[in-house]
């Protein structure tokens, strides 16, 4: 397993707690978010090796997610649900 960790971002708390519980699973350690805002305060504090993110967020889309990720590091993983 990579030493950073996944990023879940999904605003229906049921998927984003299935979500990490499996990739946990798995042995992925997970950090989750609700919304654009909170994603984007932790890939600010932290190095991710991929972001798994609803498409639409209640302040924001997967996309506007993707294309921030990408630009603090170009080759963070990022599958849009």
């Amino acid at each position: 397993m990579p030493e950073r960790p996944l990023l879940v971002v999904e605003d229906e708390a049921p998927q984003r707690l299935l979500l990490a519980r499996l990739l946990g699973a798995r042995g992925w350690q997970v950090e989750v978010a609700a919304d654009l805002a909170a994603a984007r305060r932790l890939l600010a504090e932290t190095p991710f090796e991929a972001v798994v993110t609803d498409f639409q967020l209640p302040d924001g889309t997967g996309r506007v997610l993707r294309r921030e990720a990408r630009a603090r590091d170009p080759h963070v993983g990022v599958v849009l649900v």
